[in-house]
């Protein structure tokens, strides 16, 4: 008689750890599959923006280039001439400042990444239809030849696809951006940045540059995402002006209407925050983007199955171990369920926790029967669940190229300084540093030899400025911010960066010169209203440094 009560007490405890393990397991691998699933589709998101905003800021810093270019050609037109009336009236005066304005525009042209002509036209109402200059090449790399100018008077001002480039930027008063067109003359497709210059409220005339836009396609083109993700280029309407599948000028949202919202996003944000989701062909398709400071967007696109491929093996794996370690745990029960009434109590209460969330909880057990391998198991599972987000989150905050620290790593210090400088109490320097000829060394040696260059860059940013976070924001830019003793021996370490970078060569490419173009600028709280302002300081100092260091090289 006696038996009966511990017979039904050991079903009951075999009942509870059955229901114990069953229970644990499920909300773990839940758990566990729900924290795959956000941190697979943040993945994404950060793999597409990330990507998207690195080419991006590739051709923003080819356009910046042309506008800067252009701009300071613009006040050089102005301030040199001496008046309207000796241009309108004396030709040889006129004709002598076409030539100063040329020489400095050639100048400027062949220093200009993808320019391929550049041009200077005067008022024709105060001057022939004719006059100015216009000098041009037929391709990247071969010298600038002088080109007969358009005659201003032989087509209407509405003709936009002859002259265009020159009453356009004229009637609105303000730099234009010229959307991509087949220039006669060159007989290739470019776009063109025009300025309008005037003096003393006269129209002088418009200067500008054309860039080939075969340059912009190449780098489009080269993005490959996932298997068969792509990038394309739209103008501000939605309308295509390079895609690896349709023809230039198709529109968008004609293709499918769920395109119609991610147009119309495009118009009113400057990049994707979250991946925007259509159909096109019957595939669901992710797309981030990001507009470029010349009015068009540049998109990253990639079919939503590629995006969830790799989450959906890992959830899969996920799964079929916690049922391996349930139908392990409970036969283990079953055998020996009279010991488990104790350590099951503990072992519950911290199986929930991890099911929580908290995985540092600490799993102990000095049997050495099945018990203590079943809190073994569940410490393993709480510490791959760990290792699984430990990965995620050093995906989403480290460069895996160099080890150092990424774009999302950046704007989290930025935010940091933001709240010092609301606090009034930033001290803080933005140093920024560009490699240079890193396309130049992907083709001539290959991209082991580019990505070569590329850690051995970030070593030795980081060997100098040891005391401060080096981050890589781009495929070869690189940012340091410097706090405490960086801040105060800055430019000695700038200094001591370029002369160790200046003539090294790289150890499995001797023949590679290392050559790093930087530039620094320290927190200004009269000027300086966030960390942007002395971001787009150093990069100014960093591009000055790159001109020099190519006027020095043709030198």
């Amino acid at each position: 008689m006696k038996s009966i009560p511990m017979k039904s007490i050991q079903i009951k405890t075999l009942i509870l750890i059955l229901s114990v393990v069953i229970l644990t397991a499920f909300a773990t691998s839940a758990s566990s599959v729900l924290i795959l699933s956000r941190g697979a589709n943040h993945e994404a998101r950060e793999i597409m923006n990330l990507t998207c905003e690195k080419n991006a800021e590739s051709l923003n810093t080819l356009f910046t280039g042309i506008e800067q270019s252009v701009d300071t050609l613009a006040i050089r037109v102005e301030t040199e001439l001496e008046s309207m009336d000796r241009l309108q009236r004396d030709e040889e005066y006129r004709d002598q400042y076409t030539k100063s304005i040329e020489e400095a525009a050639l100048n400027h042209a062949e220093c200009v990444e993808g320019a391929l002509s550049v041009f200077l036209r005067f008022n024709p109402d105060y001057t022939t239809p004719t006059a100015g200059m216009f000098w041009a090449r037929e391709d990247l790399g071969e010298n600038f030849q002088e080109i007969p100018t358009t005659d201003l008077s032989v087509y209407e001002p509405t003709d936009r696809d002859r002259v265009g480039w020159y009453y356009e930027p004229v009637e609105k008063g303000e730099p234009v951006w010229m959307q991509p067109y087949q220039n006669g003359i060159l007989n290739k497709w470019i776009i063109t940045y025009v300025v309008p210059v005037y003096k003393d409220g006269i129209l002088i005339g418009v200067i500008g540059m054309d860039i080939d836009f075969r340059r912009i396609e190449e780098e489009a083109a080269k993005i490959c995402v996932y298997d068969t993700g792509y990038a394309f280029i739209t103008g501000e309407d939605g309308t295509l002006m390079y895609h690896p599948t349709y023809q230039y000028g198709e529109v968008m949202e004609e293709k499918d209407k769920s395109l119609l919202s991610a147009v119309q996003q495009m118009k009113q944000e400057k990049e994707s925050k979250e991946l925007l989701t259509y159909e096109i062909e019957g595939r669901k398709t992710c797309m981030a983007y990001c507009n470029l400071i010349n009015g068009m967007n540049f998109c990253i696109s990639v079919p939503e199955a590629e995006i969830n491929r790799e989450k959906n093996e890992l959830m899969i794996k996920n799964i079929l171990v916690t049922i391996l370690l349930s139908c392990v745990a409970a036969i283990a029960g079953a055998i020996f369920s009279r010991h488990f009434a104790k350590p099951l109590r503990e072992l519950n209460k911290k199986a929930k926790k991890i099911a929580e969330g908290d995985f540092d909880v600490s799993i102990e057990c000095t049997s050495k029967d099945e018990v203590g391998e079943l809190a073994d198991s569940l410490g393993k599972m709480s510490e791959s669940l760990k290792q699984y987000v430990d990965t995620l989150n050093s995906l989403a905050y480290r460069d895996s190229m160099t080890g150092v620290r990424n774009k999302t790593a950046y704007h989290q210090i930025e935010e940091r300084l933001r709240e010092q400088i609301e606090e009034k109490n930033a001290h803080f320097a933005v140093v920024v540093f560009d490699v240079n000829n890193l396309k130049k060394t992907n083709d001539l040696y290959g991209h082991m030899a580019g990505d070569d260059l590329i850690i051995n860059v970030s070593h030795e940013i980081c060997q100098t400025f040891k005391h401060s976070p080096v981050f890589r924001i781009g495929g070869d830019e690189f940012v340091a911010i410097l706090e405490t003793k960086d801040l105060d021996e800055y430019e000695s370490l700038l200094e001591q960066f370029r002369n160790k970078t200046e003539q090294k060569r790289l150890e499995d490419y001797p023949e590679l010169v290392m050559s790093v173009a930087c530039g620094a600028a320290v927190y200004d709280s009269d000027m300086d209203t966030c960390v942007a302002d002395v971001f787009q300081k150093a990069d100014y100092m960093m591009y000055q440094n790159k001109l020099s260091m190519k006027q020095k090289t043709k030198g």
